[in-house]
Protein backbone atom coordinates (compact mmCIF):
# COMPACT_ATOMS: atom_id res chain seq x y z
CA UNK A 1 0.00 0.00 0.00
CA UNK A 2 1.21 3.30 -0.92
CA UNK A 3 3.11 5.29 2.05
CA UNK A 4 0.47 8.27 1.57
CA UNK A 5 -2.83 5.67 2.20
CA UNK A 6 -1.38 4.47 5.21
CA UNK A 7 -1.24 7.73 6.81
CA UNK A 8 -4.73 8.26 6.01
CA UNK A 9 -6.16 5.26 7.80
CA UNK A 10 -3.95 6.17 11.00
CA UNK A 11 -5.47 8.71 11.01
CA UNK A 12 -9.10 8.13 10.66
CA UNK A 13 -8.09 5.12 12.95
CA UNK A 14 -6.86 8.13 15.70
CA UNK A 15 -9.71 10.19 14.75
CA UNK A 16 -12.26 7.46 15.82
CA UNK A 17 -10.51 6.35 19.08
CA UNK A 18 -10.73 10.40 19.79
CA UNK A 19 -14.73 10.32 19.62
CA UNK A 20 -15.19 7.25 21.94
CA UNK A 21 -13.32 8.69 24.47
CA UNK A 22 -15.41 11.51 24.04
CA UNK A 23 -18.54 9.82 24.35
CA UNK A 24 -17.11 7.69 27.39
CA UNK A 25 -16.54 11.10 29.04
CA UNK A 26 -19.96 12.02 28.51
CA UNK A 27 -21.43 9.46 29.80
CA UNK A 28 -19.45 9.52 32.95
CA UNK A 29 -20.39 13.38 33.67
CA UNK A 30 -24.31 12.24 33.02
CA UNK A 31 -24.16 9.57 35.64
CA UNK A 32 -22.49 11.84 38.31
CA UNK A 33 -24.67 14.66 38.01
CA UNK A 34 -27.76 12.55 39.60
CA UNK A 35 -26.96 12.87 43.64
CA UNK A 36 -26.23 16.62 42.55
CA UNK A 37 -29.46 17.10 40.97
CA UNK A 38 -31.60 15.15 44.22
CA UNK A 39 -29.38 17.49 46.61
CA UNK A 40 -31.47 20.65 44.87
CA UNK A 41 -34.71 18.97 44.61
CA UNK A 42 -37.49 21.26 46.32
CA UNK A 43 -37.60 21.77 50.36
CA UNK A 44 -39.53 19.50 52.61
CA UNK A 45 -39.28 16.67 50.97
CA UNK A 46 -36.80 14.79 53.18
CA UNK A 47 -34.53 17.85 54.11
CA UNK A 48 -32.99 16.59 57.39
CA UNK A 49 -34.60 13.33 57.96
CA UNK A 50 -32.48 11.00 58.73
CA UNK A 51 -33.30 7.59 57.36
CA UNK A 52 -32.51 4.57 59.63
CA UNK A 53 -29.03 4.03 60.58
CA UNK A 54 -26.43 1.47 58.91
CA UNK A 55 -24.84 0.93 62.17
CA UNK A 56 -25.29 1.94 65.42
CA UNK A 57 -25.24 5.88 66.21
CA UNK A 58 -25.04 6.14 62.24
CA UNK A 59 -27.49 7.62 60.05
CA UNK A 60 -27.17 7.44 55.57
CA UNK A 61 -27.96 10.55 54.41
CA UNK A 62 -29.57 11.03 50.81
CA UNK A 63 -26.08 11.82 49.45
CA UNK A 64 -24.41 8.65 50.83
CA UNK A 65 -23.06 10.53 53.45
CA UNK A 66 -23.38 9.53 57.27
CA UNK A 67 -23.81 11.55 59.95
CA UNK A 68 -23.76 10.53 64.46
CA UNK A 69 -26.87 10.67 66.32
CA UNK A 70 -26.24 11.31 69.69
CA UNK A 71 -29.08 9.31 72.25
CA UNK A 72 -31.18 12.32 73.58
CA UNK A 73 -30.60 12.68 77.74
CA UNK A 74 -34.03 13.14 79.54
CA UNK A 75 -34.88 16.49 81.00
CA UNK A 76 -33.73 16.76 85.02
CA UNK A 77 -35.99 16.02 87.77
CA UNK A 78 -37.26 19.14 89.43
CA UNK A 79 -34.44 19.38 92.69
CA UNK A 80 -36.85 18.73 95.69
CA UNK A 81 -37.11 21.48 98.24
CA UNK A 82 -35.78 19.36 101.03
CA UNK A 83 -36.43 22.75 103.34
CA UNK A 84 -40.43 22.62 102.92
CA UNK A 85 -43.50 20.73 102.25
CA UNK A 86 -46.76 21.55 100.49
CA UNK A 87 -50.06 20.61 101.99
CA UNK A 88 -53.46 20.46 100.01
CA UNK A 89 -56.22 21.35 102.74
CA UNK A 90 -59.69 19.86 102.23
CA UNK A 91 -62.83 20.18 104.68
CA UNK A 92 -65.71 18.26 104.73
CA UNK A 93 -69.33 18.14 107.15
CA UNK A 94 -69.19 13.69 107.10
CA UNK A 95 -67.16 11.10 106.62
CA UNK A 96 -70.09 9.71 105.42
CA UNK A 97 -71.04 8.68 101.46
CA UNK A 98 -74.59 8.49 100.73
CA UNK A 99 -76.70 8.28 97.14
CA UNK A 100 -74.33 10.96 95.91
CA UNK A 101 -70.46 11.40 97.21
CA UNK A 102 -69.87 13.62 100.15
CA UNK A 103 -69.04 16.95 98.71
CA UNK A 104 -66.28 19.19 100.29
CA UNK A 105 -67.34 22.85 101.90
CA UNK A 106 -67.00 25.46 99.72
CA UNK A 107 -67.30 28.68 101.40
CA UNK A 108 -67.17 29.82 105.22
CA UNK A 109 -63.99 27.88 106.36
CA UNK A 110 -61.08 29.78 108.01
CA UNK A 111 -57.98 27.60 108.55
CA UNK A 112 -54.99 28.76 110.96
CA UNK A 113 -51.81 26.89 111.18
CA UNK A 114 -49.75 27.38 114.49
CA UNK A 115 -46.49 25.76 115.36
CA UNK A 116 -46.38 23.73 118.39
CA UNK A 117 -45.36 25.17 121.41
CA UNK A 118 -42.57 23.87 123.77
CA UNK A 119 -41.64 24.78 127.37
CA UNK A 120 -39.19 27.45 125.86
CA UNK A 121 -41.49 28.99 123.19
CA UNK A 122 -45.37 29.18 123.34
CA UNK A 123 -47.32 28.52 119.92
CA UNK A 124 -47.38 30.88 117.32
CA UNK A 125 -49.96 31.43 114.59
CA UNK A 126 -48.15 31.25 111.14
CA UNK A 127 -51.09 31.43 108.57
CA UNK A 128 -54.58 32.18 108.19
CA UNK A 129 -56.45 31.31 105.18
CA UNK A 130 -60.15 32.21 104.21
CA UNK A 131 -60.11 30.04 100.85
CA UNK A 132 -61.95 27.02 101.30
CA UNK A 133 -59.28 24.47 99.93
CA UNK A 134 -55.71 26.02 100.36
CA UNK A 135 -52.35 24.34 99.21
CA UNK A 136 -50.07 25.71 101.97
CA UNK A 137 -46.17 25.55 101.65
CA UNK A 138 -44.33 25.20 104.95
CA UNK A 139 -41.42 24.86 106.33
CA UNK A 140 -40.74 21.01 107.21
CA UNK A 141 -41.75 20.30 110.93
CA UNK A 142 -44.74 19.89 112.88
CA UNK A 143 -48.02 21.53 113.30
CA UNK A 144 -51.49 22.20 114.99
CA UNK A 145 -54.03 22.92 111.51
CA UNK A 146 -57.37 24.47 112.82
CA UNK A 147 -60.28 24.35 110.18
CA UNK A 148 -63.43 26.35 111.88
CA UNK A 149 -66.79 26.28 110.22
CA UNK A 150 -69.27 28.73 112.25
CA UNK A 151 -68.41 26.86 115.89
CA UNK A 152 -67.16 23.68 114.06
CA UNK A 153 -63.85 23.69 114.30
CA UNK A 154 -61.17 20.20 114.21
CA UNK A 155 -57.98 20.77 114.92
CA UNK A 156 -55.22 18.14 113.91
CA UNK A 157 -51.77 17.83 114.47
CA UNK A 158 -49.65 17.64 111.03
CA UNK A 159 -46.04 16.76 110.10
CA UNK A 160 -45.33 18.59 107.08
CA UNK A 161 -42.16 16.64 105.03
CA UNK A 162 -40.43 17.84 102.00
CA UNK A 163 -41.42 15.87 98.89
CA UNK A 164 -44.75 16.08 96.34
CA UNK A 165 -47.87 17.35 97.15
CA UNK A 166 -49.93 16.03 100.19
CA UNK A 167 -53.91 15.89 100.46
CA UNK A 168 -55.13 16.08 104.02
CA UNK A 169 -58.59 15.94 104.29
CA UNK A 170 -60.58 17.52 107.44
CA UNK A 171 -63.99 15.60 108.52
CA UNK A 172 -65.68 18.16 110.56
CA UNK A 173 -68.84 16.04 111.71
CA UNK A 174 -70.59 19.03 111.59
CA UNK A 175 -74.31 20.32 111.73
CA UNK A 176 -76.25 23.13 111.81
CA UNK A 177 -78.71 24.42 114.16
CA UNK A 178 -81.72 26.75 113.78
CA UNK A 179 -83.97 27.96 116.87
CA UNK A 180 -87.19 29.37 116.31
CA UNK A 181 -89.67 31.19 119.03
CA UNK A 182 -93.06 31.15 119.29
CA UNK A 183 -94.89 33.34 121.91
CA UNK A 184 -98.04 31.94 123.28
CA UNK A 185 -101.27 34.12 123.36
CA UNK A 186 -99.50 36.78 121.02
CA UNK A 187 -98.44 40.10 121.80
CA UNK A 188 -94.78 39.91 121.90
CA UNK A 189 -92.66 39.80 118.43
CA UNK A 190 -90.75 36.34 118.55
CA UNK A 191 -88.29 37.81 116.99
CA UNK A 192 -87.49 39.81 120.24
CA UNK A 193 -86.10 36.54 121.89
CA UNK A 194 -82.59 35.71 122.19
CA UNK A 195 -80.72 32.48 123.04
CA UNK A 196 -77.10 30.84 124.58
CA UNK A 197 -76.21 27.75 123.02
CA UNK A 198 -74.10 25.53 125.66
CA UNK A 199 -72.45 22.32 125.05
CA UNK A 200 -72.45 19.03 127.06
CA UNK A 201 -69.03 19.58 128.25
CA UNK A 202 -68.62 21.03 131.60
CA UNK A 203 -65.89 23.09 133.55
CA UNK A 204 -64.30 21.91 136.34
CA UNK A 205 -67.15 23.34 138.61
CA UNK A 206 -69.48 21.36 136.42
CA UNK A 207 -71.04 24.09 134.30
CA UNK A 208 -71.61 23.64 131.27
CA UNK A 209 -69.47 25.46 128.37
CA UNK A 210 -71.36 28.31 126.52
CA UNK A 211 -70.51 28.07 122.53
CA UNK A 212 -73.02 31.02 121.49
CA UNK A 213 -74.04 34.38 123.21
CA UNK A 214 -76.71 36.29 122.44
CA UNK A 215 -77.88 34.64 118.80
CA UNK A 216 -81.06 35.24 117.38
CA UNK A 217 -83.85 33.30 116.31
CA UNK A 218 -84.12 32.16 112.79
CA UNK A 219 -80.52 31.83 112.10
CA UNK A 220 -78.27 28.58 111.49
CA UNK A 221 -75.80 28.19 113.72
CA UNK A 222 -73.32 25.51 112.30
CA UNK A 223 -71.94 23.52 115.33
CA UNK A 224 -70.13 19.88 115.85
CA UNK A 225 -72.22 16.98 116.09
CA UNK A 226 -73.62 16.60 119.46
CA UNK A 227 -75.47 17.24 122.25
CA UNK A 228 -76.61 21.14 123.26
CA UNK A 229 -78.76 22.72 126.08
CA UNK A 230 -80.62 25.83 124.64
CA UNK A 231 -81.82 28.65 127.21
CA UNK A 232 -84.31 31.30 125.31
CA UNK A 233 -84.86 34.10 126.95
CA UNK A 234 -88.00 36.52 126.04
CA UNK A 235 -87.21 40.19 127.61
CA UNK A 236 -84.81 40.72 130.71
CA UNK A 237 -86.45 39.27 133.56
CA UNK A 238 -87.88 35.82 133.90
CA UNK A 239 -88.98 34.82 130.76
CA UNK A 240 -86.65 31.52 130.33
CA UNK A 241 -87.32 28.57 128.31
CA UNK A 242 -84.62 25.29 128.04
CA UNK A 243 -84.25 22.45 126.20
CA UNK A 244 -81.84 20.36 124.84
CA UNK A 245 -81.40 19.24 121.06
CA UNK A 246 -79.20 17.04 119.50
CA UNK A 247 -77.19 18.56 116.25
CA UNK A 248 -76.18 15.53 113.77
CA UNK A 249 -73.52 15.56 111.54
CA UNK A 250 -74.48 16.69 107.93
CA UNK A 251 -77.69 17.75 109.06
CA UNK A 252 -79.99 20.37 109.70
CA UNK A 253 -81.59 20.68 113.11
CA UNK A 254 -85.08 23.06 114.00
CA UNK A 255 -85.49 23.60 117.54
CA UNK A 256 -89.31 25.03 118.42
CA UNK A 257 -89.12 27.04 121.63
CA UNK A 258 -92.72 28.33 123.11
CA UNK A 259 -92.56 30.91 125.35
CA UNK A 260 -95.17 32.33 127.90
CA UNK A 261 -95.00 35.62 129.00
CA UNK A 262 -96.68 39.35 128.62
CA UNK A 263 -95.58 42.72 128.60
CA UNK A 264 -95.77 44.66 131.99
CA UNK A 265 -96.08 48.54 132.04
CA UNK A 266 -95.57 49.84 135.62
CA UNK A 267 -96.83 53.63 136.51
CA UNK A 268 -96.93 55.83 139.81
CA UNK A 269 -99.74 58.08 140.54
CA UNK A 270 -101.80 59.73 142.63
CA UNK A 271 -105.46 59.05 141.15
CA UNK A 272 -106.89 56.00 138.85
CA UNK A 273 -105.68 57.04 134.97
CA UNK A 274 -103.74 60.09 136.48
CA UNK A 275 -100.08 60.88 135.69
CA UNK A 276 -97.19 59.34 136.06
CA UNK A 277 -94.40 60.52 138.47
CA UNK A 278 -91.10 60.84 137.01
CA UNK A 279 -87.83 59.33 139.10
CA UNK A 280 -89.83 56.22 140.56
CA UNK A 281 -87.74 53.64 141.88
CA UNK A 282 -89.31 50.13 140.89
CA UNK A 283 -88.44 46.69 142.64
CA UNK A 284 -90.22 43.51 141.40
CA UNK A 285 -90.64 40.64 143.46
CA UNK A 286 -91.43 37.32 143.12
CA UNK A 287 -94.71 35.53 144.56
CA UNK A 288 -92.41 34.24 147.45
CA UNK A 289 -90.68 37.37 147.91
CA UNK A 290 -87.39 37.34 145.63
CA UNK A 291 -86.19 40.27 143.85
CA UNK A 292 -86.20 39.43 140.05
CA UNK A 293 -85.63 42.65 138.59
CA UNK A 294 -84.83 46.86 139.87
CA UNK A 295 -86.08 49.69 137.45
CA UNK A 296 -86.47 53.20 137.40
CA UNK A 297 -88.31 55.98 135.06
CA UNK A 298 -91.71 57.14 134.72
CA UNK A 299 -93.23 54.31 132.48
CA UNK A 300 -90.57 50.91 132.88
CA UNK A 301 -92.16 48.59 130.52
CA UNK A 302 -90.60 44.71 131.17
CA UNK A 303 -91.68 40.64 129.88
CA UNK A 304 -92.71 38.65 132.81
CA UNK A 305 -93.55 35.28 132.31
CA UNK A 306 -97.25 34.15 134.06
CA UNK A 307 -97.49 34.18 137.70
CA UNK A 308 -98.19 36.75 140.77
CA UNK A 309 -96.75 39.04 142.12
CA UNK A 310 -95.53 42.04 143.77
CA UNK A 311 -93.85 45.61 142.73
CA UNK A 312 -93.01 48.67 145.09
CA UNK A 313 -92.39 51.75 143.99
CA UNK A 314 -90.70 54.49 145.91
CA UNK A 315 -90.62 58.27 145.17
CA UNK A 316 -90.01 61.04 147.44
CA UNK A 317 -88.34 59.08 150.28
CA UNK A 318 -91.59 56.91 150.70
CA UNK A 319 -92.36 53.49 149.37
CA UNK A 320 -96.22 52.36 148.07
CA UNK A 321 -96.45 48.59 146.96
CA UNK A 322 -99.55 46.72 145.17
CA UNK A 323 -100.12 42.95 143.85
CA UNK A 324 -100.72 41.66 140.39
CA UNK A 325 -100.76 38.95 138.05
CA UNK A 326 -99.80 38.25 134.85
CA UNK A 327 -101.41 35.88 131.77
CA UNK A 328 -99.39 34.93 128.41
CA UNK A 329 -100.10 36.77 125.82
CA UNK A 330 -102.14 39.43 128.33
CA UNK A 331 -100.10 42.84 128.11
CA UNK A 332 -101.10 44.43 131.15
CA UNK A 333 -100.62 48.37 132.92
CA UNK A 334 -100.04 48.32 137.01
CA UNK A 335 -100.84 51.09 138.68
CA UNK A 336 -99.63 51.98 142.03
CA UNK A 337 -101.54 54.70 144.05
CA UNK A 338 -99.58 57.15 146.35
CA UNK A 339 -101.62 56.44 149.29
Amino acid sequence: MPEFLQKIRRHQQSLAVAHLCALIVAGLVVVGTSPVAAQNSPSGWSTGVLSEPNTPGNSQLGNGQTTTVLPRKPAPEPAVDLRSGTLALTAFLTSEIGATRRRAIDRGLIWRVFTIGTSSEPAKLVVTQRVAQPTLKLPVGKYAINAAFGRAHLTRIIDVLSGPLRKEPFILNAGGLRVVTKVVGGGIARDKARFDIFSDERNQSGARLRVVTNARPGLITRLNSGIYHIVSRLGDVNALVSAEVAVEAGKLTEAVVSHEAAKVTFKLVKSEAGEAHADTQWIILSKSGDIIKETAGALPTHVLAPGTYSVSARWGGKNYTRTFDVRSGKSVEVEVMMR
